[in-house]
């Protein structure tokens, strides 16, 4: 099997406060992005749970930034996967 320099891994996270427009989020997402230098890609959100994509070697990092407060808005991470499928299955257990 050959090694891949890029592996997904999805990480399922919730708001909690207000519900945010997909717009807000992306923008809250990349401004934590860029602070920790990681690279965070939403791909699934609806209103206060939703699931971002990173890569396997930023995954810790991706994860630190995803846990944050800000203006009485707290988003924090439920769980990683390294499947959407997977993923999907747990946002909707939440």
């Amino acid at each position: 099997m050959a090694v891949r320099n890029f592996r997904k891994r999805y990480i399922v996270f919730q708001v909690e406060g207000k519900e945010l427009t997909r717009k807000e989020i992306i923008k809250l997402i990349n401004l934590r992005g860029r602070e920790y230098r990681v690279r965070i890609t939403l791909t699934v959100f609806n209103g206060n749970k939703g699931i971002v994509l990173v890569s396997h070697l930023l995954k810790d990092r991706a994860i630190e930034a995803m846990n944050f407060e800000v203006n009485g808005i707290k988003v924090r991470t439920v769980k990683t996967s390294g499947t959407i499928k997977k993923a999907k299955k747990i946002m909707e257990s939440l």
